[in-house]
């Protein structure tokens, strides 16, 4: 699954025979934290996130989106196949992609969603001669969503005026609430980091994650302590990523046929983390002026930003059987 990321690329299309695997999301996004969140220079605060998603039809254009936070596309196509006896029937497709993402300083919220329809399987008919035919649908729509965000901040350790304190000790905290779910055929998958970085002591460096596959009753919490009197001043990054597929159709002629997919990504409410002082008279501060002493409570904004998915979501299905009863 995931590790920290900056922004994410662009979505392909899936390949006609093949989902998109959970497990490429993951070293990407680890890949590029290494490279980048963590080399941030000291004082630095900030957050960043992405959406891409990309959706194809047999029967009609492939579209796709990739700029800003959120977005939604979709693809939807009427095939039509003439059989013999001048007989023809028509098969649709529909794709639709959402993802949406926001970046706060000890909050992290992502949304992905991905639907598919193929209609109908096949059409049976009798010829001039008595003999039982049928006609395959032998299209394919798929639809794949990608939401990623990440947040960077430096923090200061305070002791106490006039004691010397030989060890401070710090739990760091993640938490990811969300689900991770499909029917169908796809793929759906959660994932989030919390890395702790010490410019100078790299025995003090931490590294947690939690994936969808962590989650209990749509929670899943991990705890990390260390101890030194070197903290001074320390990193701290995170991220999350969310990430769905989904196809219908069949991937071969008379291969096995799905009529209808969906998968999603929710982690809309929300990964967050925060740090546990320990040791007795010892304050944090921050570069960004955020509090880690405690989990953030969810922010309203992370509700709508998963009700305008949804609602957005919502028209897959009618628009694919509109478009297969205009062409019949």
């Amino acid at each position: 699954m995931a590790p920290l990321h900056a922004p994410a690329a662009g979505c392909g299309r899936l390949p006609r025979s093949t989902p998109a695997r959970p497990a490429a999301l993951g070293l990407a996004l680890l890949q590029a934290l290494l490279l980048g969140a963590l080399a941030a220079p000291a004082g630095a605060a900030e957050g960043s996130c992405s959406a891409s998603g990309s959706t194809r039809a047999d029967g009609g254009a492939p579209s796709s989106f990739g700029v800003g936070c959120s977005g939604v596309t979709t693809s939807s196509g009427t095939v039509y196949v003439d059989a013999d006896e001048g007989r023809r029937y028509s098969f649709s497709q529909g794709a639709l992609a959402s993802a949406s993402a926001t970046a706060g300083a000890g909050a992290l919220h992502a949304y992905a969603n991905a639907r598919a329809s193929s209609d109908p399987m096949a059409y049976v008919y009798t010829n001039a001669d008595g003999e039982t035919k049928q006609v395959d649908d032998v299209y394919l729509a798929s639809a794949q969503a990608r939401a990623s965000t990440t947040w960077q901040d430096t923090i200061t350790v305070h002791m106490p005026v006039g004691t010397y304190v030989p060890n401070v000790v710090l739990n760091f905290h993640l938490q990811l609430s969300g689900s991770a779910a499909r029917s169908g055929a796809g793929s759906a998958s959660v994932d989030t980091w919390l890395f702790v970085d010490h410019p100078r002591y790299p025995g003090l460096d931490i590294a947690m994650q939690l994936t969808g596959a962590d989650l209990v009753g749509g929670v899943a919490q991990a705890q990390r302590s260390a101890g030194g009197f070197q903290w001074s001043t320390f990193n701290i990054s995170a991220s999350l990523g969310a990430q769905a597929d989904a196809w219908a159709g069949r991937q071969t002629p008379g291969g096995g046929y799905v009529a209808w997919s969906e998968a999603t990504a929710n982690a809309a409410n929300t990964a967050g983390f925060w740090i546990e002082v320990m040791t007795q008279g010892v304050t944090l501060t921050s570069a960004s002026g955020h509090d880690y002493s405690s989990l953030p409570v969810p922010e309203p904004a992370s509700g709508v930003m998963l009700a305008g998915g949804l609602a957005a979501l919502a028209g897959v299905r009618a628009l694919a059987r509109r478009r297969q009863q205009r062409g019949a």
